[in-house]
């Protein structure tokens, strides 16, 4: 990839940097004129994809163990399970509910367990269009894949197909249902185009 100078700019701002590779790291940096600036973000806690930590030569590098966002409990819950050797320090303003957490032992008792787990956000007042069942295994390793509801609850979920344009099909239904490992946003190529 070679960038004409009318597509380079003053300052470039990376974020989730832990999602990118190399490779992509390079090219995003062709696009900087000479003289410009680029900070590179990335949590590498977030890492989901696994991947290598893309280096960066010679520049400064500033660490943080604050977290703005997540409630304090949360945050508290968060550092018992992980077990940090330098644990994140909450700087949120907001303490937040106490965490729950539904064990199930059997892919049988994961539907009910699911279930159970819905109910107690919708009593606790959140919208079930504001709630996501989200997989870690991969949307098809999943075994609430085959799923379109679940109880009362419809599921908004990816059915492995694609509209004239390439953007993936969704299931009519409230409540969020995918993987952490692809973004809904994302569209399959196609020979079309």
């Amino acid at each position: 990839f070679v960038p004409t100078s009318s597509d380079l700019y003053d300052d470039l701002i990376i974020d989730e940097g832990q999602d990118m590779n190399q490779v992509w790291a390079n090219n995003l940096m062709k696009m900087l004129k000479p003289d410009g600036s680029a900070w590179w973000l990335e949590d590498p806690m977030q890492n989901l994809y696994g991947r290598e930590p893309v280096k960066l030569p010679n520049w400064v590098t500033i660490h943080s163990q604050s977290n703005y966002r997540t409630p304090r409990n949360i945050l508290r819950e968060l550092n018992s399970i992980l077990g940090l050797e330098k644990p994140i320090e909450s700087i949120s303003p907001i303490e937040g509910q106490s965490v729950d957490v539904v064990f199930y032992s059997e892919n049988e008792s994961l539907v009910e367990k699911t279930i159970q787990a819905i109910d107690m956000a919708t009593t606790m007042g959140f919208k079930a269009q504001h709630i996501a069942i989200l997989s870690y295994r991969g949307r098809e390793n999943s075994a609430l894949a085959p799923y379109t509801q679940l109880g009362k609850y419809t599921l908004h979920a990816p059915q492995s197909k694609y509209d004239q344009d390439g953007n993936l099909i969704y299931s009519e239904g409230e409540i969020e249902i995918d993987s952490v490992h692809r973004d809904r946003k994302s569209t399959r190529l196609n020979s079309s185009h």
